[in-house]
């Protein structure tokens, strides 16, 4: 381990004579500079230090495009230097991260670690996770362009997607735990997956475009997206709360997909719709809905539990009822040892039936049965049995 200093001449990083001591840094040097330290710029992909500690600097430093500087802990800009460039900056391992107020002009890669913002980040372009966990503390990362979570980023850091570009995950286990919030003039375009668990996800301003995406959720998350629509939402662990500051629109499938035992509650007194609602388990589950919420089905309705198993749809707060409203016909509805409770479908273009035949409470519009399903489709239309 070497302190290396930017020398007064400065140059490329891998050139000898940028560094005072006469020694390109290595992955285990620190980088270090004065008050007198001249333009240094990143002119490989290979340019490595253990901390970039800037103190003094008035110089540029340059991030030259499709380069990048890896560093292993800490980064300390300050405010009498200047940055350019669209290049790349890594950071490994644990440190705490300085902008001073600088825009970082290029892109960030959290590759796995604790990472500190001692104040808020603003990089202009994208923001990746990867090579592992990353946890994200402190002040808010400002994103321009692109977020991508490879594997699992969790921490106190309001992330701000202000640019842009695609918020996706690698696969429905890479998620986001952090606070995130899409507040720009420019276009969020979400990917093929899109993971969140826990936090809020807020939506302030400008265009989301949902594609075909799904986007999953893992655990107690609070969604405050008024203004805007998801495609897929996929909900895949229980026991949690998922909490609404808004509407939830939902143009294509809403679906629950449990191999376990457990209760999913909503909470926040507000209206959910969507295309298709699908509900199917191995297991005994129980969804609770607010009482006197709307939720609106427009195609299709398949609830499909298992021989030994049921499904429970309900109301959380007797003695009011939720209101279920499904537009679809009898051919798209499916509902297979399923019970209602508290259920006002009275909005609906069908009858219901409670096929699992248990007592109906304060029900609207619905028949109880103890065999048969509805509408013509198999019992088994998921392959459970």
């Amino acid at each position: 381990m070497a302190t290396r200093t930017i020398s007064d001449a400065g140059g490329n990083w891998n050139a000898v004579g940028t560094w005072v001591e006469g020694a390109v840094p290595l992955s285990s040097d620190d980088v270090v500079a004065t008050a007198t330290s001249g333009q240094v710029t990143v002119n490989i992909t290979t340019a490595v230090c253990s901390t970039l500690i800037l103190t003094n600097y008035v110089a540029q430093m340059t991030f030259t495009a499709g380069m990048k500087l890896t560093v292993t802990t800490t980064v300390t800009f300050v405010a009498g230097m200047s940055l350019a460039g669209t290049g790349t900056l890594q950071i490994s391992d644990t440190g705490t991260i300085t902008s001073a107020g600088l825009i970082f002009p290029g892109s960030i890669i959290f590759y796995g670690g604790t990472f500190t913002l001692a104040d808020t980040w603003t990089v202009t372009g994208n923001v990746k996770n990867q090579g592992g966990n990353s946890v994200l503390n402190g002040n808010t990362l400002n994103i321009g362009g692109s977020l991508t979570i490879i594997n699992e980023v969790s921490g106190t850091t309001n992330i701000v997607l202000n640019g842009t570009g695609t918020w996706s995950s690698n696969y429905q286990n890479s998620t986001l735990s952090n606070n995130i919030t899409i507040n720009t003039a420019g276009t969020i375009t979400l990917g093929t997956t899109v993971a969140k668990e826990g936090g809020i996800f807020t939506y302030t301003a400008g265009t989301v475009n949902a594609g075909t995406s799904t986007f999953y959720i893992k655990t107690n998350t609070t969604l405050n997206i008024d203004g805007m629509s998801l495609y897929n939402l996929t909900i895949i662990y229980l026991s949690f709360t998922l909490t609404l500051g808004s509407d939830l629109n939902i143009t294509n499938n809403f679906t629950f997909n449990f191999n376990v035992s457990g209760t999913l509650t909503m909470a926040g007194n507000y209206n959910i719709t969507c295309g298709n609602f699908y509900m199917y388990t191995y297991q005994s589950v129980t969804f609770n809905f607010v009482s006197s919420q709307i939720f609106t089905i427009n195609t299709g309705l398949y609830l499909n539990g298992r021989t030994d198993r049921v499904l429970t749809i309900k109301a959380v707060t007797a003695p009011t009822a939720f209101n279920l409203v499904f537009n679809g016909t009898a051919a798209n509805c499916s509902i297979y040892r399923a019970t209602f409770k508290d259920v006002n479908a009275s909005g609906s273009a069908i009858g219901l039936d409670n096929w699992y035949g248990g007592t109906l409470t304060r029900t609207t519009n619905i028949t109880n049965r103890t065999s048969a399903d509805i509408g013509g489709i198999t019992q088994n239309v998921f392959g459970i049995i």
